[in-house]
């Protein structure tokens, strides 16, 4: 099993929400404080599928930016994205409008979409 966030795990997480599409072209990135690092990805849905890129060079849409903590709380199902927005645990970046019209990606994101993806 991949530890959380190491590039393996980013690899699963790509290979899990490859049949995942989406009727518009979108790029919502993720970054996320850790101790001594950081990690940033970039979660690209379309038409054609999604696809996970660590260090992406294109400008996401919109970026959800929070702790390790946070970001393992969502993939275990233990907050909402929500709830971590009003306990501002949860910051947003870019085209926050985004959220409003268009409910998926944020579903995608919320638990890495499959059951698989939330047990590791």
């Amino acid at each position: 099993m991949a530890e959380f966030l190491s590039d393996a795990w980013l690899e699963d997480l790509g290979s899990q929400l490859r049949p995942v599409t989406l009727d518009i072209d979108l790029r919502v990135g993720v970054v996320v404080h850790r101790q001594d690092v950081t990690t940033e990805y970039q979660v690209r849905l379309g038409p054609d599928g999604t696809s996970v890129v660590r260090d992406a060079i294109e400008p996401a849409a919109l970026t959800l930016i929070l702790d390790e903590e946070a970001a393992a709380e969502l993939r275990e199902q233990r907050a909402t994205p929500r709830d971590l927005l009003f306990e501002g645990r949860l910051k947003l970046r870019g085209d926050v409008g985004l959220l409003l019209e268009q409910t998926r990606p944020l579903e995608v994101l919320r638990d890495g979409t499959h059951p698989t993806m939330r047990s590791r």
